[in-house]
């Protein structure tokens, strides 16, 4: 293409023009812009086409609007561009990037949302751009690069508006009992939802999906219409897509699984149904069990620490009023808790009622128990639990950069750094005085916890860079996303 290098003969002969508008001086008088290698053309300007919101748009939208009364008779726009500057405190990558528009200034809405969702994300607010809108214009076979100036725009980025909560409605509960739950980020930038439910006696049960806005202030369904569910009445498949309506997914449950993991992405309308088995694997058999009164009759085992035959641990929930003691084995006998010595290291504030050890204060807690024989005791911890080696932001290290974040309700997951490498995962909770990989676990494929405990290292599972961990202790379950 031929350049400015014409310009000057250009814009002489421009003198002989004639035209209705015979004011062409200031052509004689352009200005150079070094750095785009344009001319300036006096009265040859852009214009913002409006606020540009790409969830209303089509193929292509209309980014400027030219001034052309000043171009000379015969001369012709060829192309014109922009070069579109993300601005503001809250951008994620300023780097710009240009555009190529079309002679009406129309630019491809595919191209402008991906570079939107890269400079902010996926979130539906207006962002603010500076445009720098550039022509080729052509006069008697000679191009001219003009520089036609530039303004603001605030372009929003298509998305679906996305709730501020979701809920199972369904056979196994009406109100608001089991939450869906994401990586507690922006859920423009993780959308996959996740709800742990327990499984229906009966061999089905139906269910869809409530938004926040269906449930009015006592938690009863009033906006049904509203809800997300399958393309057809009674559903069995356990993936596909979901739309929004009265359907209802049939989950059968000839697997005998206890548990499903319901998953659900609100940006591309996909779920999918997980049985979940709530059995953690060890490597060898617990030496302790763990009880409560807001699970009376069960047992759950604690993880042995590796190379300790008197030291185990186990990361729980403990609501305010809770009691909660150990035993040597899955029963009552010689069960222990108000006569252990208790250390409260985590602001649990615990007090003693009826041989049990009872929370004073709701919330995620590590209990470390160190049993002898003959003494015992309880450390009442903050449950640190770190991603380690390769995938890990700290490395081979403890430092908080490779803490997993804790959640703050019961059904809350765990949820770990982003793996800065492909590689094979190692996790671990940190217990003072004790080497990492003596509380070394992984998750599965199946997404069921496996902990060392006193064996051998476990099969290792390789993720991918910038997925996350994500862990559920109430049910022993995890997974990779």
């Amino acid at each position: 293409m031929k350049k400015h290098l014409y310009i000057f003969g250009l814009l002489m002969s421009m003198f002989t023009f004639t035209s209705c508008n015979s004011d062409y001086d200031d052509w004689a008088d352009p200005q150079t812009n070094a750095q785009e290698d344009a001319v300036t053309i006096p009265g040859y300007t852009a214009t913002s086409a409006g606020n540009i919101n790409l969830n209303n748009e089509g193929a292509t939208v209309k980014v400027a609007a030219l001034s052309t009364a000043s171009l000379p008779e015969g001369s012709t726009i060829e192309n014109n561009r922009v070069k579109l500057t993300p601005t503001g405190d809250d951008v994620k990558d300023a780097l710009p990037k240009t555009f190529d528009l079309t002679l009406d200034c129309l630019a491809d809405s595919t191209e402008l949302q991906a570079f939107v969702e890269n400079a902010f994300g996926k979130r539906p607010v207006a962002r603010t751009f500076k445009a720098h809108v550039y022509s080729n214009v052509n006069y008697k076979g000679d191009d001219v690069y003009v520089d036609a100036g530039e303004f603001d725009i605030n372009i929003t980025p298509a998305a679906p508006n996305i709730e501020p909560a979701y809920y199972y409605y369904g056979e196994l509960d009406k109100k608001q009992k089991y939450a869906f739950k994401n990586s507690d980020v922006d859920p423009y930038d993780d959308p996959i939802y996740h709800c742990v439910i327990p499984a229906s006696t009966a061999g089905w049960h139906w269910f869809k999906i409530g938004p926040a806005s269906a449930y009015d202030g006592e938690g009863n369904m009033v906006k049904e219409k509203t809800c997300l569910c399958p393309v057809k009445e009674n559903d069995t498949a356990t993936e596909g897509r979901f739309t929004i309506g009265k359907n209802s997914w049939h989950l059968t449950q000839e697997d005998g699984a206890p548990m499903y993991d319901l998953a659900f992405n609100v940006l591309t309308n996909e779920y999918k149904f997980t049985p979940v088995q709530d059995e953690a694997i060890f490597d060898t058999n617990p030496q302790l069990y763990f009880t409560s009164s807001n699970n009376v009759g069960e047992w759950m085992p604690l993880v042995p620490v590796h190379s300790d035959a008197t030291m185990s641990w186990i990361i729980t929930y403990l609501h305010e009023g809770e009691e909660f003691k150990f035993a040597p084995q899955a029963s009552a006998d010689n069960a222990f808790g108000a006569t252990a010595q208790i250390n409260d290291l985590a602001n649990m504030n615990p007090s003693t009622s009826n041989g049990y050890i009872k929370a004073g204060n709701a919330g995620w807690y590590l209990l470390q128990v160190i049993n002898d024989g003959t003494n015992k005791t309880v450390n009442i911890l903050t449950p640190k639990v770190y991603l380690f080696g390769n995938t890990s932001p700290a490395g081979w290290s403890d430092k908080p950069e490779g803490l997993f974040t804790i959640p703050t309700s019961e059904d809350g997951v765990f949820v770990s750094p982003a793996f800065i490498a492909s590689d094979e995962i190692r996790m671990c909770v940190k217990l003072d005085g004790v080497d990492w990989w003596k509380t070394e676990f992984v998750i599965k494929a199946d997404g069921q916890l496996d902990y060392r405990a006193g064996g051998d290292d476990q099969a290792r599972v390789k993720v991918k860079q910038a997925q996350k961990c994500f862990i559920n202790f109430t049910y022993s379950y995890g997974y990779y996303q």
